[in-house]
């Protein structure tokens, strides 16, 4: 039996088609105007549903708008508060599996907090390898710290950003220690990256 997706009295058959319905309003609504009736009870449903909830809501939710956001180069979704902040907002997500997401969410914190140990090799056309791959790298301090990516304390990107960084400062000094011990590089053209990537060597 298919799964139903279940938002606002409404029922679609598959994500894609339940995502596409609320994305459609993104072509609806001028920039800055607030989004009201059932749209607005819609936006507020599926945020109930979204892996950061409480913290997208903050203090309460007062309307939605949608906007032009030059950091991504499209229109998206503004949640705007109660006490006057907002913060933009993705729905793509609402129905995947929340502690898949935050593992995710994990290891890109986890990537973020070594990235300037690497930054300085980077270059146009090329890609920066971790060998062994980050991904064993995170395994390994793990097991070594008696931990699993649950463990992982990650504080939630402020309004407006996409940076997600380790909520415990020991936690990402302690890592990153021992990404900078263990670590070592390849610097590859973006063609041998992707090969390398495909032949299971994660980056």
């Amino acid at each position: 039996m298919s799964k139903v997706y279940k938002l606002l009295g409404l029922d679609w058959t598959s994500k894609a088609e339940a995502i596409k319905y609320i994305y459609r309003m993104l072509p609806l609504y001028d920039d800055g105007i607030r989004i009201k009736g059932h749209d607005a009870l819609l936006l507020v449903a599926a945020t109930d549903l979204h892996y950061d909830a409480e913290q997208k809501r903050g203090c309460g939710i007062n309307y939605f708008t949608v906007e032009y956001s030059g950091r991504y180069n499209t229109r998206c979704f503004k949640l705007h508060r109660t006490d006057g902040t907002s913060t933009d907002i993705a729905f793509q997500e609402i129905f995947d599996d929340h502690a898949k997401i935050r593992r995710a969410t994990a290891l890109r914190a986890l990537r973020d907090t070594i990235e300037r140990q690497y930054a300085k090799l980077s270059k146009p056309g090329y890609h920066v390898h971790h060998d062994p791959p980050f991904e064993k790298l995170v395994k390994d301090w793990l097991a070594a710290r008696d931990m699993t990516i649950d463990d992982v304390q990650v504080a939630p990107p402020e309004d407006n950003q996409t940076r997600v960084t380790l909520r415990e400062a020991g936690q990402a000094y302690d890592w990153a220690a021992y990404h900078l011990e263990h670590a070592r590089y390849e610097v590859l053209t973006i063609a041998e990256h992707r090969a390398r990537h495909k032949k299971g060597g994660k980056p």
